[in-house]
């Protein structure tokens, strides 16, 4: 696959600028490669910007990439570039696992019920519950704090409304779920400026 992006400026003077992405895909992994080429007046520059073969198995939601990468980090910590070997957790292979805690609202009703659920006084979901103790797990649409609601209606119309207050945090990892960053090589130094420019002495990172 090639993707590209051409930039030209013919004023004052003319420049031209090509950004570039090269991939190769493979049953062993997805090999990757970008950088821009610079066309000003009579001189001419290629600048590399990252080169790697990653391969990810959705199995164990892991990622391994040989070459350039960027190390994991957490909220309080600083991510940085470095050229040579990554192992990390990969939640994206897995589009329809949500990652983070959902709380869950249960409940009890005395004969067969319908349930309605309100976030922030929007209904998220309506359902018929049998009679008896419920749960309503994976509550939808919120991110942050908010309050939720839960309305059941029996059959002669009678109505229960109970408000619990609900905070939801992305950045969270649900329960039975970890997350991992390693990573070993040489830091990268001028990124966007030199293609090859690494620092000389090893280093590791670890983040969990």
């Amino acid at each position: 696959m090639l993707n590209y992006d051409l930039f030209t400026q013919t004023s004052p003077q003319v420049r031209t600028s090509i950004f570039s992405e090269v991939r190769f895909f493979s049953p062993s992994g997805v090999f990757s490669q970008t950088g821009i080429l610079n066309v000003y007046q009579s001189s001419t520059q290629f600048i590399r910007y990252d080169t790697s073969w990653v391969q990810s198995k959705q199995t164990t939601l892991s990622t391994l990439q040989l070459g350039d990468a960027i190390t994991g980090a957490l909220d309080w910590t600083r991510a940085i570039r470095i050229g040579g070997v990554q192992w990390r957790r990969n939640f994206a292979l897995r589009p329809d696992l949500i990652s983070y805690p959902i709380p869950s609202l249960r409940g009890t009703t005395a004969v067969p019920s319908a349930v309605d659920l309100y976030i922030n006084d929007i209904r998220q979901f309506s359902s018929q519950v049998p009679s008896g103790p419920f749960v309503l797990n994976q509550v939808p649409g919120i991110s942050g704090s908010g309050v939720a609601t839960v309305v059941t209606r029996d059959a002669l119309g009678r109505s229960v409304a109970t408000s619990v207050p609900l905070y939801v945090d992305t950045r969270l990892l649900a329960a039975g779920l970890s997350s991992y960053s390693f990573e070993a090589g040489f830091l990268r130094r001028n990124y966007g400026q030199d293609s090859f420019d690494y620092q000389r002495s090893p280093a590791f990172s670890a983040t969990g």
